[in-house]
């Protein structure tokens, strides 16, 4: 079991939603609720109804006493725990809550299946910012794209907005003001604190952008805000049938971007948020010029055979 620092989930969310501290905000204000920022976290009515703690299921869970199957729907015979069901779908688990039992699969086969602890802190953040990068219904269909919730968090404009957005759209719970209180604590002691700036990154074309600390970290690692001075690699995964062309800096407009032309490149963070365009294209790029191919050599050649001079007959006179 972890709980994950109000700093700590404050930062993430910030990064997540691209330096909105309205949306941080109601995102933190809502998990604070639903899970008080602990990994190992069982919906309270199941506890209440089953009598086993929090801690227990995990370790149930953990040491394989309880396989998905179980784990998603008690499907002993007879059931070992009368009142599993608390709804129409069933417990929530971990930072979120994860409910239905294609959420809750999806953070087994993130955990357990490949021999993590599901209440893995890192592992259950990932899959967070995997729902709302859109990431997660892409590897599976099943999963709710939460991209668009998350573009309207980006563009939210009051502390109660990014609550109510994150509860009714993500979470999908009942609408209490206490959630909004949550968020509202969280805004007045971490709002202003953070010397960093938001990345934005949009496409023109089938393209999908992003944003790392590092070359190598991948789209699983993609930052949405960084601090001034930081070296900033962006990254340009383009769809069938379109081809990469320019990243154009759109504000600042003086941003240096090295080697704009190349698909994988970096910028130095400024001062200031930055927004960058990539720009991509249905044509067919014309190839690069090529020298024309030389002449092919020709090796030992023959020369014409001369006679040497004592072989060259006399003339008589």
């Amino acid at each position: 079991m972890a709980r994950i620092s109000d700093q700590d989930i404050w930062n993430f969310f910030l990064n997540l939603f691209s330096g909105n501290e309205y949306a941080a905000a109601g995102a933190c204000g809502n998990m604070q609720l639903e899970s008080g920022f602990l990994t190992n976290n069982c919906e309270n009515d199941w506890n209440n109804k089953t009598g086993i703690t929090d801690e227990q299921a995990t370790s149930y869970i953990n040491s394989g006493e309880w396989d998905l199957d179980y784990f998603l729907h008690d499907n002993a015979s007879p059931p070992k725990y009368i009142g599993w069901w608390v709804n129409d779908y069933g417990w929530g688990y971990g930072l979120s809550q994860w409910t239905t039992d294609e959420r809750r699969t999806e953070l087994w086969n993130r955990t357990r299946a490949i021999g993590l602890g599901i209440d893995d802190a890192q592992a259950q953040l990932q899959y967070i910012e995997d729902e709302f990068t859109g990431v997660a219904h892409a590897k599976n269909p099943l999963i709710t794209d939460y991209s668009g919730v998350r573009s309207a968090l980006i563009s939210c404009t009051t502390v109660r907005d990014g609550a109510y957005i994150y509860c009714r759209q993500y979470e999908g719970g009942g609408w209490s003001d206490l959630r909004r209180q949550y968020a509202q604590d969280f805004y007045d002691r971490f709002a202003g604190q953070s010397s960093g700036f938001p990345i934005t990154i949009t496409a023109n074309g089938n393209c999908k952008p992003f944003a790392t600390l590092h070359l190598d970290d991948g789209i699983n690692k993609q930052i949405f805000y960084a601090e001034a001075g930081t070296d900033i690699y962006i990254h340009a995964n383009v769809g069938e049938g379109d081809y990469f062309q320019l990243w154009i800096a759109d504000y600042p407009s003086d941003l240096v971007i090295d080697f704009p032309t190349w698909h994988t490149t970096f910028f130095t963070m400024p001062n200031s948020k930055v927004n960058i365009t990539c720009q991509c294209t249905g044509e067919t790029p014309e190839p690069p010029p090529y020298p024309p191919v030389p002449p092919t050599p020709i090796l030992n050649p023959r020369r014409p055979k001369r006679m040497p001079i004592w072989m060259y007959p006399c003339l008589r006179i």
